[in-house]
């Protein structure tokens, strides 16, 4: 097998508009904390989650910019590595790869949904991210201490970035990001580019 080749020529302000998008979309990378979410579910027992409303897991969310090996292309696109597919974000189209098939998606079919939330952080403690408050590992039903656990500490809420990137064909991926200033600028920049 070779490789496929995508070329892309732009108009002058399109190009400098696209290199902008990648320049943002890397110092995203350099976030200290990209998380992918793959299941969230409702928390029945709050009192023993943290006083959450929503359990999530997630794992590490890979960016690179660096095409995959049976790819060639002349600009630099972010690469998203989620657990079961990879998302490659190209000006007019999103590319979809997993195991079995690829396909592309029109990237004006893709919607990017950018906020920001509040998340109790019990793993790692983002450098990059602002502390909006805390919460007690066990609350009583006013939000305060339950004396009855005697390792009852108080935890962090930071301040994340989410991104949920949805299409109709499909695609239906969420990212929690730490760093929320560079967050607010790539959604600025979507909001005019898209």
């Amino acid at each position: 097998f070779g490789k496929v080749k995508i070329e892309y020529s732009f108009m002058d302000h399109l190009e400098e508009s696209y290199n902008e998008y990648v320049d943002i979309s890397k110092e995203v990378k350099k976030s200290n904390n990209i998380w992918q979410v793959y299941r969230t579910a409702k928390v029945i027992d709050a009192k023993n989650n943290y006083g959450a409303k929503n359990a999530i897991e997630r794992d590490k969310l890979k960016i690179s910019f660096r095409l995959p090996w049976y790819l060639k292309c002349n600009i630099s696109a972010p690469v998203l590595y989620f657990k079961k597919v990879i998302l490659i974000l190209l000006p007019d189209k999103v590319l979809i790869i997993n195991k079995l098939r690829a396909g592309a998606v029109n990237q004006r079919n893709v919607i990017m949904k950018f906020y920001n939330q509040g998340f109790i952080e019990d793993e790692v403690n983002p450098k990059d991210s602002e502390i909006i408050t805390h919460q007690w590992l066990h609350p009583n039903q006013k939000g305060g201490p339950d004396h009855r656990f005697s390792d009852n500490k108080q935890l962090p809420v930071y301040r994340y970035s989410y991104v949920d990137i949805n299409s109709p064909e499909g695609i239906n991926e969420q990212i929690m990001i730490s760093n929320t200033k560079i967050c607010d600028r790539l959604n600025t920049f979507y909001q005019e580019y898209k």
